[in-house]
Protein backbone atom coordinates (compact mmCIF):
# COMPACT_ATOMS: atom_id res chain seq x y z
CA UNK A 1 0.00 0.00 0.00
CA UNK A 2 2.91 2.33 0.60
CA UNK A 3 1.40 4.04 3.67
CA UNK A 4 3.12 4.06 7.02
CA UNK A 5 1.62 4.21 10.48
CA UNK A 6 3.27 5.61 13.57
CA UNK A 7 4.01 2.99 16.20
CA UNK A 8 5.94 3.33 19.41
CA UNK A 9 9.28 5.02 18.63
CA UNK A 10 9.32 4.06 14.95
CA UNK A 11 7.33 3.54 11.77
CA UNK A 12 6.09 0.41 10.06
CA UNK A 13 4.61 -0.17 6.62
CA UNK A 14 0.91 -1.06 6.43
CA UNK A 15 0.53 -4.42 4.68
CA UNK A 16 -3.24 -4.67 5.02
CA UNK A 17 -6.44 -3.02 6.22
CA UNK A 18 -9.48 -5.13 6.94
CA UNK A 19 -13.11 -4.17 7.41
CA UNK A 20 -15.92 -6.35 8.74
CA UNK A 21 -19.57 -5.43 9.30
CA UNK A 22 -21.49 -7.16 12.08
CA UNK A 23 -25.30 -6.93 11.96
CA UNK A 24 -27.77 -8.02 14.64
CA UNK A 25 -25.02 -8.33 17.24
CA UNK A 26 -25.28 -11.13 19.75
CA UNK A 27 -24.41 -10.42 23.38
CA UNK A 28 -20.93 -11.86 22.81
CA UNK A 29 -20.33 -9.54 19.85
CA UNK A 30 -21.33 -6.31 21.64
CA UNK A 31 -18.40 -3.86 21.69
CA UNK A 32 -16.77 -2.02 24.55
CA UNK A 33 -16.95 1.77 24.36
CA UNK A 34 -14.23 3.84 25.97
CA UNK A 35 -15.38 7.41 26.53
CA UNK A 36 -13.25 10.43 25.77
CA UNK A 37 -10.88 11.17 28.71
CA UNK A 38 -11.55 7.77 30.33
CA UNK A 39 -7.91 7.38 31.42
CA UNK A 40 -6.60 10.96 31.45
CA UNK A 41 -7.27 14.18 29.60
CA UNK A 42 -7.34 13.33 25.86
CA UNK A 43 -6.81 9.61 26.55
CA UNK A 44 -8.63 8.83 24.37
CA UNK A 45 -9.31 12.17 22.68
CA UNK A 46 -12.73 10.95 21.48
CA UNK A 47 -15.07 8.06 22.23
CA UNK A 48 -13.91 4.81 20.67
CA UNK A 49 -15.34 1.30 20.27
CA UNK A 50 -13.29 -1.89 20.52
CA UNK A 51 -14.09 -5.58 20.38
CA UNK A 52 -14.06 -7.18 23.82
CA UNK A 53 -10.84 -9.10 23.15
CA UNK A 54 -8.90 -6.18 21.69
CA UNK A 55 -5.73 -5.44 23.67
CA UNK A 56 -4.91 -1.91 24.79
CA UNK A 57 -2.16 -0.59 27.04
CA UNK A 58 -3.44 0.40 30.49
CA UNK A 59 -0.94 1.44 33.17
CA UNK A 60 1.93 -0.25 31.29
CA UNK A 61 0.03 -3.54 30.97
CA UNK A 62 -1.81 -5.00 27.97
CA UNK A 63 -5.45 -5.60 28.89
CA UNK A 64 -8.43 -6.99 26.99
CA UNK A 65 -11.09 -4.31 26.75
CA UNK A 66 -13.65 -6.52 28.49
CA UNK A 67 -11.36 -6.69 31.54
CA UNK A 68 -11.23 -2.92 32.08
CA UNK A 69 -14.97 -2.21 32.08
CA UNK A 70 -15.83 0.12 34.97
CA UNK A 71 -19.43 0.99 33.93
CA UNK A 72 -18.76 4.73 34.13
CA UNK A 73 -16.21 5.66 31.43
CA UNK A 74 -15.71 2.19 29.94
CA UNK A 75 -18.61 -0.14 29.37
CA UNK A 76 -20.16 -2.74 27.12
CA UNK A 77 -22.58 -1.10 24.71
CA UNK A 78 -25.56 -3.45 24.94
CA UNK A 79 -27.84 -1.19 22.86
CA UNK A 80 -25.77 -1.22 19.69
CA UNK A 81 -27.25 -3.47 16.99
CA UNK A 82 -24.59 -3.14 14.26
CA UNK A 83 -20.90 -2.28 14.14
CA UNK A 84 -18.18 -2.10 11.53
CA UNK A 85 -14.71 -3.13 12.76
CA UNK A 86 -11.47 -2.12 11.07
CA UNK A 87 -8.14 -3.91 11.44
CA UNK A 88 -4.69 -2.63 10.53
CA UNK A 89 -1.87 -5.08 9.88
CA UNK A 90 1.68 -3.77 9.85
CA UNK A 91 4.85 -5.57 8.83
CA UNK A 92 5.19 -6.60 12.46
CA UNK A 93 2.70 -6.93 15.30
CA UNK A 94 2.95 -3.88 17.56
CA UNK A 95 1.11 -1.19 19.49
CA UNK A 96 -0.15 1.89 17.67
CA UNK A 97 -1.71 5.16 18.77
CA UNK A 98 -5.50 4.86 18.47
CA UNK A 99 -7.24 8.14 19.37
CA UNK A 100 -4.63 8.89 22.02
CA UNK A 101 -4.30 5.42 23.59
CA UNK A 102 -2.09 2.52 22.59
CA UNK A 103 -3.68 -0.57 21.11
CA UNK A 104 -2.57 -3.64 19.23
CA UNK A 105 -2.45 -4.04 15.48
CA UNK A 106 -4.06 -7.03 13.75
CA UNK A 107 -2.03 -10.19 14.28
CA UNK A 108 -2.38 -12.78 11.54
CA UNK A 109 -1.92 -16.07 13.35
CA UNK A 110 -2.17 -18.22 10.25
CA UNK A 111 -5.76 -17.22 9.49
CA UNK A 112 -6.84 -16.84 5.91
CA UNK A 113 -7.35 -13.08 5.68
CA UNK A 114 -10.02 -13.11 2.98
CA UNK A 115 -12.28 -15.35 5.08
CA UNK A 116 -12.15 -13.04 8.11
CA UNK A 117 -13.01 -9.70 6.54
CA UNK A 118 -15.60 -8.30 4.15
CA UNK A 119 -12.85 -6.22 2.55
CA UNK A 120 -9.07 -6.64 2.83
CA UNK A 121 -6.81 -4.11 1.12
CA UNK A 122 -3.13 -4.78 0.64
Amino acid sequence: MGYTFEKINSYSKIIGIGKKMFNKLTINEKPVIIYKNAFNENEPFEDIYFSKKHLILVKDKLEHCIDIINNTTIFENLLLLNIEYYHIQLEEYCLININGILGETYCNEGNIINNLFDIWLN
